[in-house]
């Protein structure tokens, strides 16, 4: 990477610093992951790669979402599934289906978040991706195991 940024090659510097902003998030460093999600987004646009400003904007709506920055959440996430609507991204865009889910969850949107889970369930069903039916079914169950406990045992034997 530091090659790349002697080089002043933006390709090359972007996609490790997203991919170093994900392990920043994942490891509860959410300032870090904040920055490094941000300067990725400003490297991928100032080149035009497209999926890579759904892939980092994504990321900045997970950093909100844990923030509890719901409506930034939602906003953040609602501009990488219209970036990835527009690249054909099925996956990404089931992926911020299910990201919008949790955040329409976290709000007390409940029908919303159910019905984002579906449409996401829908997609990942389709392309066969286990670990994003599981996500789907996560979101599904915790928006009825209060008031319809069958009904969420019946999900996740499916």
């Amino acid at each position: 990477m530091a090659l790349y940024r002697s080089l002043g090659a933006a390709f090359g510097v972007a996609w490790p610093l997203a991919g170093l902003a994900l392990v920043s998030w994942y490891e509860g460093d959410v300032a870090q992951a904040r920055a490094l999600f941000a300067e990725s987004l400003a490297l991928f646009q100032s080149t035009g790669d497209r999926r890579g400003q759904t892939w980092a904007t994504h990321g900045l709506g997970l950093v909100a979402w844990t923030q509890g920055e719901l409506a930034d959440a939602a906003a953040l996430h609602e501009q990488a599934l219209v970036l990835a609507e527009e690249t054909g991204d099925r996956r990404e865009v089931a992926l911020l289906q299910i990201g919008l889910g949790f955040v329409a969850e976290a709000r007390g949107a409940s029908r919303e978040g159910q019905q984002r889970f579906l449409t996401a369930l829908a997609t990942e069903r389709d392309l066969g991706n286990t670990w994003g039916i599981s996500m789907c079914l996560e979101g599904l169950v915790g928006g009825i195991l209060d008031s319809q406990p069958l009904v969420a045992v019946h999900l996740l034997a499916a």
